[in-house]
C-alpha cells in the first residue's frame, strides 16, 4: 500500500526538527504497526473510533508519544484521507482543537464512499494483477464489481474505472501479442468463445476505416457481438489499423436499424458468409 511506501520515507513528526537515524528507524516501526492495525478496521467506524481513544489517545512508545503520533499519523493518510476517513477524521478534529486555524476541516464520508475505497484501491489492485494467472480476467471482474457500486463518489469512481480500463487494454493486448487467446466481453455468448474470436479476428484484423466498419457491422448482423464496439475496444481485443475517427466516420452509417450502406458490397456479403460458415 502507498501509506507503507510513505512511512518508508518519513523523517519524523515535526519537520523542523532534528532526528537521529535510530529515532527515525523506530519512529517508522512504531507508526508502521498503528497503520496496520487501522488498516484492518478502517471501514467500521466503532471500531477505529475506539482504536483512536483508547490507543492512540493513550499511546506513549518508545520513540513516538501520543501526540506525534497523531502528528504523524495526519501525514501520512494524508494522500488517502477516503479509505482512512473514519481515522483521519477523529485526528482532525483532535488536531483542531489541538491548533485551532491551522488544521483544515475534513468532512467525514458517507460509509459507501469508504468501502469503495478499500475495494478498490489502485495500489493493491495493481499488486494483485501482477501475480495473477489470468490478469485479464481478474481486470474485466473488478470492472463488473465497480459498475454494481451506485451512489458512490464519482470523480473517484471515474479514477478508478478509467485506471482499470487501462489497464485492462494493456494486459489484453499484450496476451494477443503472446498469442494467447483473449475473450472479448462484447460477444452476445460465451458459447464456443475461442472459436467466434478466431473468426472475428479473421475478418477484423488489419483492417481500418470503411472496411473495419463493414466488418464490425458483419459481425453484428451474424450476433456474434451485441453491439458496435468503440475503436478503442477493438484496439484492445483486435490489430486493428487506422484510427478511430476513421473508423467512426463510417460506424454510424452501417449501424442504428437504418437503411444501412455496406450491406450490399461485397466485403459485407464475404465477412458474413465466413462468419456464419465457421
Amino acid at each position: 500500500m502507498k501509506v507503507f511506501e510513505l512511512i518508508d520515507n518519513f523523517s519524523g513528526p515535526e519537520l523542523t526538527a532534528s532526528y537521529t537515524d535510530e529515532e527515525i528507524v523506530g519512529m517508522r516501526g512504531e507508526l508502521r504497526k498503528v497503520v496496520a492495525d487501522l488498516v484492518a478496521i478502517r471501514a467500521d467506524q466503532r471500531k477505529t473510533e475506539e482504536y483512536f481513544n483508547n490507543t492512540i489517545r493513550k499511546y506513549n512508545g518508545a520513540y513516538l508519544n501520543s501526540e506525534e503520533l497523531i502528528l504523524s499519523l495526519h501525514r501520512v493518510l494524508d494522500w488517502d484521507k477516503l479509505s482512512f476517513s473514519y481515522i483521519y477524521h477523529s485526528i482532525t478534529i483532535w488536531a483542531q482543537e489541538a491548533y485551532n486555524e491551522h488544521i483544515p476541516a475534513f468532512v467525514l464520508q458517507p460509509q459507501r464512499n469508504i468501502q469503495y475505497a478499500i475495494d478498490f484501491d489502485l495500489d493493491e489492485i495493481e499488486e494483485m494483477i501482477t501475480q495473477a494467472e489470468n490478469p485479464a480476467a481478474l481486470i474485466k471482474a473488478l470492472m463488473d464489481k465497480s459498475k454494481g457500486y451506485i451512489s458512490v463518489r464519482s470523480d473517484y469512481k471515474s479514477k478508478v474505472e478509467e485506471a482499470l480500463l487501462t489497464l485492462y487494454e494493456k494486459y489484453t493486448q499484450s496476451a494477443l501479442n503472446k498469442g494467447v487467446s483473449v475473450v472479448c466481453d462484447f460477444l452476445v455468448s460465451q458459447e464456443d468463445a475461442e472459436e467466434k474470436m478466431k473468426s472475428l479476428h479473421y475478418i477484423l484484423d488489419g483492417k481500418y476505416g470503411k472496411d473495419l466498419a463493414i466488418a464490425v457491422c458483419a459481425a453484428v448482423d451474424a450476433g456474434i457481438i451485441s453491439k458496435s464496439p468503440s475503436y478503442k475496444k477493438l484496439a484492445a481485443f483486435f490489430d486493428v489499423k487506422g484510427s478511430s475517427s476513421g473508423y467512426e466516420a463510417y460506424q454510424n452509417s452501417f449501424l442504428g436499424g437504418k437503411q444501412l450502406k455496406g450491406r450490399d458490397s461485397a466485403a459485407y456479403q464475404g465477412y458474413l458468409t465466413h462468419l456464419l460458415t465457421h
